[in-house]
């Protein structure tokens, strides 16, 4: 039973003052087993800590709640004294930003051009699938290194310059033509490459290229 709550908790649980001694707390669990994992973790450490759970309001509606219990004596009696913060903006932020890393990933390796995701200071973070069959080397090979070791010497020149001016603004987009080095000797690449470093799906700065060393 509850024997007390504060004014914060009965607006955000949207409850009536005049019945909060007649609920129980199983009442707002959305997940009966939260509650076995509070119930648990309460008999095994003796309190409970920042423990993300989901719980109901009065209306049923769920919401996402940080809750932490401590043991304590209340009017004379035993009682636990819980303290709850809703985190449900957080939750949604977190799994909207899921779903676009999830989206984004999807995208590129399905993708047969190759793409890369490069750090700030050139350091390739990720490279799409299709590396292997266009270049012959496999991802580890080249997973960690520089992209700018990969590139031609005459090329670096022109290469620095169009990344410097792509590291000037988000969103700031280059398009290049150079020589990279593929299993097999230098190729002429097209690249396009935009600044993604603030988008936190993403963070990095993504290029895709195509080998045009036929067609040149």
């Amino acid at each position: 039973l509850i024997l007390f709550a504060n004014k914060r908790l009965i607006s955000t649980f949207g409850l009536q003052s005049e019945n909060i001694h007649r609920l129980k707390t199983p009442d707002f669990y959305h997940d009966p087993a939260d509650r076995e994992a509070v119930l648990s973790t309460l008999l095994e450490q003796g309190h409970l800590y920042n423990f993300e759970i989901r719980v109901k309001k009065a209306d049923g509606t769920p919401f996402w709640a940080v809750t932490s219990v401590e043991p304590m004596t209340f009017e004379g009696e035993q009682a636990l004294c819980s303290s709850f913060y809703d985190i449900t903006e957080r939750k949604l932020a977190e799994e909207a930003l899921q779903h676009r890393e999830e989206h984004f990933r999807a995208l590129i390796e399905n993708s047969s051009e190759v793409i890369v995701v490069l750090g700030n200071d050139g350091a390739i973070r990720y490279e799409s699938p299709s590396l292997e069959k266009v270049t012959g080397y496999t991802v580890e090979e080249r997973h960690g290194r520089n992209i700018f070791d990969l590139v031609h010497p005459d090329d670096i020149p022109g290469l620095t310059k169009d990344f410097a001016q792509l590291m000037q603004a988000a969103g700031a987009t280059m398009h290049a033509e150079l020589r990279g080095l593929w299993k097999d000797g230098w190729h002429i690449v097209e690249a396009s490459g935009m600044n993604l470093l603030d988008n936190p799906a993403v963070n990095g700065i993504v290029v895709n290229f195509r080998d045009i060393t036929e067609r040149k």
